[in-house]
């Protein structure tokens, strides 16, 4: 058989095609350099400077010019950098440190790449999962907190400026006070700076992960913020009947184990007229003009290697990753909010927000039942 295959004339499609993997092999290692040269803080440097040497580059940042040299050399092969060769220097082009940087006009990707160093991470024990069918813990994802966190940080004021964009009168009530839930508050950034600009209103955060809640303490202690606290626990094993005029929900849906149940219990912690406020990870900003989604193989990677794992080690069947409006807005709609609706965006963050109001009484069957007892006991 072999004989048979190299007698054969060579198909063009396969050697494009082993191009194209040799093209992802490079792509995914400069991914990684990018998401080091982030952690090291060398975009927001060398942003700042014109042509540099790697010499020039150590002697500014402290670095190692031996590793540097191969940062950079990486870099300019990838075409990240630009390099006059003749004279060993280098430069970041303005139109690539718009991307890479803070204040850019789209989220720093340079940030995002880190998710590539978490998803490699964990790589062995997803293979695992195949195998065994039972999933990867949460707590298993050692950066993941870490990386979630940065990229919160990086987009807490463009989020700020889209939760209140998002109702007529949101900014209103928060600055008179009202009682605020995050869902899944990670390291706490963005519960922080909404802490930080409405006093007056009461915040608190919930996460599964002790890891990150240590973090968020932290973060509030540093912060100097009486108006806000953050507790270890699952939305599901303590539900609190109509305490909360606003609950947020960033990327909860896709990863929780049973998202309807989560829904449901964020439905029942809600004063009537009480608002949901989601964040889903959208698609990529050119994707309605060409008809194709370039994070399309990211989206379902992260499903395969995070979304899927996670909710299987949390005793779900299935994960929930990346829902489009149809499939949300008829969950919600099931449970008792109104439609969902979308946040005008100023520029692409990588994130969909929305909006929706508490209506009524959810359907029977979403919830246990004597969650449910409390419900249709409950005035409407």
């Amino acid at each position: 058989m072999s004989r048979i295959m190299t007698d054969q004339a060579p198909d063009i499609r396969t050697d494009f095609f082993a191009d194209r993997m040799q093209t992802m092999l490079s792509e995914a290692s400069a991914a990684l350099m990018v998401s080091i040269g982030h952690r090291c803080g060398l975009f927001s440097a060398v942003s700042r400077l014109d042509w540099f040497s790697a010499e020039n580059l150590s002697t500014s940042t402290g670095l190692s010019e031996r590793f540097l040299c191969s940062w950079l050399d990486c870099l300019s092969a990838a075409g990240i950098l630009e390099c006059d060769a003749e004279n060993g220097t280098y430069r970041l082009p303005r139109q690539h440190a718009a991307v890479l940087t803070d204040g850019g006009a789209v989220a720093n990707m340079a940030s995002q790449m880190q998710q590539v160093a978490m998803l490699a991470g964990v790589e062995g024990l997803v293979a695992d999962s195949f195998r065994h069918r039972q999933g990867v813990h949460p707590l298993t994802y050692t950066r993941f907190q870490e990386i979630n966190g940065a990229v919160s940080r990086d987009g807490a004021t463009d989020s700020l400026e889209s939760i209140i964009s998002l109702a007529p009168g949101m900014q209103g009530k928060l600055e008179r006070g009202v009682a605020v839930l995050e869902v899944g508050c990670g390291s706490g950034e963005l519960l922080t700076a909404l802490a930080r600009r409405f006093p007056r209103s009461r915040f608190r955060g919930i996460d599964i992960s002790d890891k990150a809640i240590r973090l968020a303490r932290k973060l509030q202690l540093r912060s100097c913020c009486p108006n806000l606290e953050f507790e270890q626990c699952s939305m599901l094993s303590q539900p609190e009947a109509m305490q909360y005029d606003l609950v947020l929900a960033c990327n909860v849906v896709r990863n929780c184990s049973d998202s309807e149940a989560m829904l449901s219990a964020i439905h029942l912690s809600l004063r009537i007229d009480g608002l949901l406020v989601m964040c889903e990870s959208q698609t990529s900003p050119d994707s309605h003009r060409t008809g194709k989604d370039r994070l399309e193989a990211y989206h379902h990677a992260y499903e395969c290697m995070v979304s899927l794992p996670q909710a299987l080690a949390l005793g779900g069947g299935r994960a929930n990753a990346f829902p489009d409006d149809a499939e949300l807005g008829g969950m919600l709609t099931r449970i008792g909010f109104s439609k969902p609706r979308p946040a005008p965006g100023r520029k692409w963050t990588g994130l969909r927000w929305s909006v929706a109001s508490r209506q009524s009484k959810p359907l029977p069957g979403k919830l246990p039942w004597h969650q449910l007892q409390s419900i249709h006991s409950m005035p409407v």
